[in-house]
């Protein structure tokens, strides 16, 4: 089974290192190897022989020349969240990639980065992944690119997914996003809200709205005198008084603040 998110990196090289012992044939070692620091470091140790990379090259199909390159802190990283690609290939549909758009695509539907001629000025609601993505886009085709984020920092509910147990490596993403705008020099405005005054005053071409998805409301239910919170607060480290808690949802985001505050 392909390793999700929560193994650690390189957790199989063990099995390599130890067949290394009783074989002369080349050894591979594979299972989340997803820097090169931790390839060269099975390499030159002597654990294995060659390295296998899979889902590292549908996150950055580039990885191996950016290796090459000493440009590692350009690659964009695995998560491990298993959506796209072995979640695809179980059910037999066109894989994609959860932090690359362009896997799955042919030719005709890959983004073309030569600079634009006709150039806009975009401006980008909310500093979530999905408008850090969009602002890196934008700002490769030649736009000039301002993007708001109402809190002191970037990357939106990824932050939040990070805090259950297991679930750190989630703000690589948020990192890489930020190294590339920093890099494009895209203009990012934190701690800023969208308001007419600055609508008027920046004077966008194009407006974009990046502010993320917002949980159900349970207004339905009276609760009587319980107190009621929402998964997205309690992983943001909102404060509570209690000794039983009730979840209600038992997906993933359920499941991962169940796993929290249990521990």
């Amino acid at each position: 089974r392909t390793l999700p998110l929560g193994t650690s990196q390189g957790c199989l090289v063990y099995l390599a290192e130890e067949l290394k012992k009783h074989t002369d044939l080349p050894v591979i070692a594979l299972g989340r190897i997803n820097t090169p620091e931790l390839a060269e470091e099975i390499i030159s140790n002597n654990k294995a022989d060659l390295v296998a990379l899979g889902r590292p090259l549908l996150a950055d199909p580039q990885w191996v020349n950016k290796a090459a390159a000493g440009k590692e802190e350009t690659i964009r990283p695995c998560i491990g969240c298993n959506q796209g690609c072995y979640t695809k290939i179980l059910k037999q549909e066109k894989i994609c990639c959860a932090v690359n758009a362009e896997i799955g695509l042919v030719d005709k539907e890959l983004i073309d980065f030569t600079q634009t001629v006709d150039k806009k000025k975009i401006l980008i609601v909310g500093g979530g992944v999905s408008g850090m993505e969009c602002a890196r886009l934008c700002s490769m085709k030649g736009h000039e690119v301002i993007l708001l984020e109402k809190t002191d920092k970037l990357g939106g509910q990824i932050n939040i997914a990070s805090v259950p147990p297991d679930r750190g490596e989630l703000v690589l993403l948020v990192k890489y996003l930020e190294r590339e705008l920093t890099q494009l020099k895209v203009d990012i405005r934190l701690n800023t809200e969208l308001t007419m005054d600055l609508l008027e005053d920046a004077m966008p071409d194009i407006l974009i709205c990046a502010t993320g998805a917002h949980p159900r409301e349970m207004n339905q239910i009276d609760f009587k005198d319980m107190q009621v919170l929402y998964a997205n607060d309690v992983l943001a480290g909102k404060k509570f008084d209690a000794q039983h808690v009730l979840i209600v949802g038992a997906g993933l985001v359920g499941c991962e603040t169940a796993d929290y505050l249990a521990q």
